[in-house]
């Protein structure tokens, strides 16, 4: 399928219209199967926008964005953190996600798989009543929603299928074997969970590598108020706690559904009172904040030049890892222990700042949607920066600006929204392969990158 191209203005160079014309055809001959979504005002830089996106296409999806400044106000997506662990709670307490949480349209994949995870996992009647075995749960690529889910699924069926993505399925998962001591087995669809039949009074995680597990592992705890026996209570020893705002969300979720869970010391958590009800309020809709890493990309465009109003932070918002971004504008130092997330936006803030910027704490950041540390390396320099990485550090040489050029995605969304951003700062438009991977989490990142002002072309294969 030919491209399809813009209406040209009169006044339009005839080297760009044998250039439109000559790359239309030209793709159409080599690949008749694709297809496009052709979005931008022509300008000097529209020759090089459509040989370009000619050639980029014909290996795989890609998009082609380019912005001098955005302007306008946005509306983030909801915090996807917050929203799946109150529908995983309100499915312990037999509340449907319809029931409770009502959700835009603009929703990333993983809470949409979340609203169906949690339905296989909690209103599955041949499931409760023990007709089917294993329980058999759809997570998309959300390793958020595997490790919170797993813990409470592995206490009510001695086996759990999670079937997943690929890049999930190649996640390490090693944390449930060292403190559930469950058997994991890997198959090319599902990754299949079974449980050990004792159950012990003290279990021990590390949140060195993720605190995702160490709130699944909470979780479980409130729900054991649910069996009303005091014998199945336990304490939980959280070793090497990252990401701490992480474990205080689900501990302040947790809250809301009755139960108070409190440390004896810094690292060992014991039900302190109260049983898992459904929250103060419902049947009223559940209140959530809105996604600050989303908006992190924006704090950041706004620091490189642009103007674009987000909704004012309350106490949700300001609870969040992520709303530290606003702390962390072109400082030399950054440490992002408690705020991973962040870690591709301020690579491409601290491209935009003329100096050199260490950003410590990354190591962990090696087993997130893609190695993030030298996928950001390889960003970086593809776009004509210049970094370096130790073993929990990163060292970016700023310039202030970057020359554009082609990047890959390693299906992380995160990655694929700076890249976005990078274009603020690059003299040529940035190239972004396999941009599909900015559904996961935000769906309408390139509607809003558009509506703001910027430039976007989109080919799909």
């Amino acid at each position: 399928m030919r491209p399809t191209v813009p209406k040209l203005p009169p006044n339009c160079c005839c080297m760009t219209k044998r250039a439109i014309a000559a790359a239309s055809i030209w793709c159409s001959s080599k690949n008749s199967g694709m297809c496009s979504r052709i979005a931008f005002q022509l300008n000097p830089q529209s020759l090089f926008l459509t040989v370009s996106v000619c050639f980029e296409a014909l290996y795989m999806s890609c998009v082609i964005v380019s912005a001098k400044k955005l302007i306008g106000r946005i509306e983030p997506p909801p915090y996807k953190s917050e929203v799946i662990r109150l529908l995983i709670l309100a499915g312990l307490c037999g509340i449907r996600p319809a029931e409770f949480v009502h959700l835009p349209n603009n929703c990333g994949e993983d809470i949409k798989n979340a609203v169906i995870a949690v339905n296989e996992a909690f209103f599955n009647t041949d499931a409760e009543s023990g007709k089917v075995s294993p329980l058999s749960v759809h997570v998309g690529e959300s390793a958020t929603l595997l490790r919170l889910l797993l813990p409470s699924l592995l206490r009510r069926h001695s086996r759990v299928r999670f079937f997943a993505g690929s890049t999930l399925l190649e996640r390490n998962f090693d944390e449930f074997k060292s403190c559930l001591g469950c058997r994991i087995e890997r198959h090319s669809e599902f990754i299949e969970f079974s449980r050990r039949a004792e159950h012990l009074p003290l279990y021990s995680c590390s949140a060195a590598e993720s605190s995702q597990f160490a709130s699944g592992m909470l979780i479980l705890l409130a729900s054991e108020t649910l069996s009303g026996s005091q014998n199945e209570f336990f304490e939980l020893e959280i070793t090497n706690p990252s990401s701490r705002p992480y474990i205080e969300l689900t501990l302040d979720v947790i809250r809301r559904f009755g139960c108070r869970i409190e440390p004896n010391d810094k690292s060992r958590y014991h039900l302190a009172h109260g049983t898992l009800r459904p929250p103060f309020g419902f049947p009223s809709a559940a209140v959530y904040s809105y996604d600050c890493s989303y908006a992190a990309n924006f704090v950041a465009a706004n620091a490189l030049g642009s103007e674009v109003c987000l909704p004012p932070p309350l106490n949700g918002e300001k609870k969040q890892a992520d709303f530290a971004i606003r702390k962390f504008v072109f400082k030399d130092n950054i440490d992002i222990s408690n705020s991973p997330d962040l870690f591709p936006i301020l690579c491409i803030l601290s491209c935009g700042k003329i100096g050199d910027t260490i950003i410590a704490g990354t190591a962990r950041l090696r087993g997130k949607e893609s190695d993030r540390v030298n996928a950001m390396l390889e960003c970086i320099r593809s776009l004509g920066g210049s970094a370096e990485c130790g073993e929990n550090n990163i060292i970016i040489h700023g310039t202030g600006t970057l020359c554009g050029g082609t990047v890959d995605s390693f299906h992380d969304h995160r990655i694929v929204m700076a890249a976005a951003i990078a274009s603020l700062i690059c003299s040529n438009p940035v190239v972004i392969r396999g941009f599909e991977a900015v559904n996961k989490s935000a769906p309408q990142f390139f509607n809003d990158f558009q509506t703001l002002g910027g430039t976007v072309i989109e080919y799909v294969r």
